[in-house]
């Protein structure tokens, strides 16, 4: 539900970028930066992962990561962006509830993406915007396994400008890595030895917040 949701918004806010453009189109004139670049931090949601006669959890962690843009015209970029997260993905019994995969829990997902960004000018200094992102997941656990999955991932978000040069992101966003949970991300090459032996989608939910820099 969550995917859909914030999917279905970015699209809408996609549709009304060119609006946002005829406002602004007697402004044209101004300079306008050709690129930003934001370092962020934020907080993902614990998503829960299901397999055969298992299950998991991808748990709640911080992230941080640094996304470059670059303008194609005053309010569309394409974006490249990097975000790492270390948590702790442990997987339990479907029958007792009891963990399988003690002191070997820990985990990193590492997205590399590419994207667009859609701003809407609101007013001089806060411009909400949405964006889609396309790209892997780099999925690693204790056990040195390590695995590049597709990801997919959208967002919406406000930019405020505290000065001509620097600004404020602040957004949500939903990343899914496609058959991105199994058994080697859960406990390396035996993850077929507990039960885990087909792949499940993970699904990331959460906020963000940075610093961005015009130039």
């Amino acid at each position: 539900m969550k995917a859909r949701l914030l999917i279905a918004a970015v699209l809408m806010f996609f549709a009304n970028t060119s609006f946002g453009q005829m406002q602004t189109s007697d402004h044209s004139h101004q300079h306008h930066p050709r690129g930003s670049l934001t370092i962020f931090g934020g907080y993902t949601f614990q998503d829960k992962v299901s397999f055969s006669n298992s299950y998991g959890y991808i748990k709640e962690a911080a992230h941080w990561g640094l996304s470059a843009e670059f303008f194609m015209d005053r309010l569309r970029t394409l974006e490249l962006l990097y975000q790492r997260m270390d948590t702790h993905a442990p997987l339990y019994d479907g029958y007792f509830g009891t963990q399988l995969n003690h002191d070997n829990d820990k985990a990193g997902l590492n997205y590399i993406m590419i994207g667009g960004v859609n701003y809407i000018p609101a007013s001089p200094t806060v411009m909400p915007y949405g964006g889609i992102n396309l790209g892997v997941c780099v999925v690693t656990n204790k056990e040195d396994y390590t695995a590049t999955k597709f990801a997919i991932g959208g967002k919406l978000g406000v930019k405020i400008k505290a000065s001509p040069v620097v600004g404020i992101k602040l957004q949500a966003q939903l990343l899914s890595v496609v058959q991105g949970a199994g058994g080697g991300f859960y406990v390396g090459t035996g993850g077929s030895g507990y039960g885990v032996s087909t792949y499940s989608t993970v699904l990331q939910f959460g906020f963000t917040g940075g610093l961005s820099f015009d130039f």
